[in-house]
């Protein structure tokens, strides 16, 4: 483990530091959270440095929307690595990291990102620590609802256009109370209730329902840093710069 958490200043717990990657997942995956965000931490540059191998060029975890999918996938990977697998821990996370930025580079997930974070010009302030944990609680918001964080790419819309109104339909829906009760309280997106305010049909919103749910969320919930990060803009105003 040292490889990657480096000296004694790592934040593992005494008795994990000489563990293996594997046998400290096999403790997240036993319920100990409070060492799966220590362990993701602890292996941010492992993350970006394969982010960058991908990328063909330098990533900076403070700034670049790539690491944070990245990341992402990193957490992912917990989730999904089974011990009977005949690959290393990180072996397996690269496997996983390599094909999420591959869905966000293919499905228009990076356009959708840069078109609506202002040319990334989102406070460089909010550091990692603050990022990764809104994308931890978000995950945890999202598990009640039977969804995964990865859904936002791969419900993105291929068309530029639907995108753009599928984002304007989940701001509205983010931004009107007694939907987004209905919202929390079902657990399902009101699809009915929304078509008829957006003007996109239900067999649309239903194909994209996650999406929608995880940016109405999103703009609703104490989420200040991801909200700035995918910062939100009009149809109209988008179509102005068009």
């Amino acid at each position: 483990m040292k490889r990657i958490v480096g000296n004694n200043k790592s934040g593992l717990p005494n008795d994990s530091r000489t563990n293996l990657p594997e046998q400290v997942v096999a403790q997240i995956q036993a319920g100990n959270h409070k060492l799966r965000n220590i362990f993701i931490a602890e292996n941010q540059q492992f993350v970006a440095a394969f982010a960058g191998q991908f990328y063909k060029r330098h990533i900076n975890p403070a700034i670049d929307d790539e690491f944070t999918i990245a990341l992402s996938a990193f957490d992912e990977a917990i989730n999904l690595y089974n011990s009977q697998m005949n690959w290393s821990f990180l072996d397996f996370a690269k496997s996983v990291m390599q094909k999420r930025m591959t869905e966000y580079k293919s499905t228009g997930a990076d356009f959708f990102v840069e078109s609506f974070s202002q040319g990334k010009s989102y406070d460089k302030q909010s550091g990692i620590e603050e990022r990764q944990s809104e994308i931890a609680d978000l995950r945890e918001v999202l598990h009640d609802f039977g969804i995964e964080f990865e859904d936002l790419v791969a419900e993105s819309p291929e068309d530029e256009e639907l995108c753009f109104e599928l984002l304007t339909a989940a701001k509205e829906l983010g931004a009107n109370a007694e939907l987004m009760r209905q919202l929390l309280k079902t657990r399902k997106l009101p699809i009915k209730e929304l078509a008829v305010r957006s003007g996109i049909s239900r067999k649309i919103l239903g194909q994209h329902k996650n999406y929608v749910t995880i940016i109405a969320i999103l703009g609703h919930g104490p989420f200040p840093n991801l909200r700035t990060y995918l910062e939100l803009v009009s149809t109209r105003e988008r179509r102005g710069k068009l």
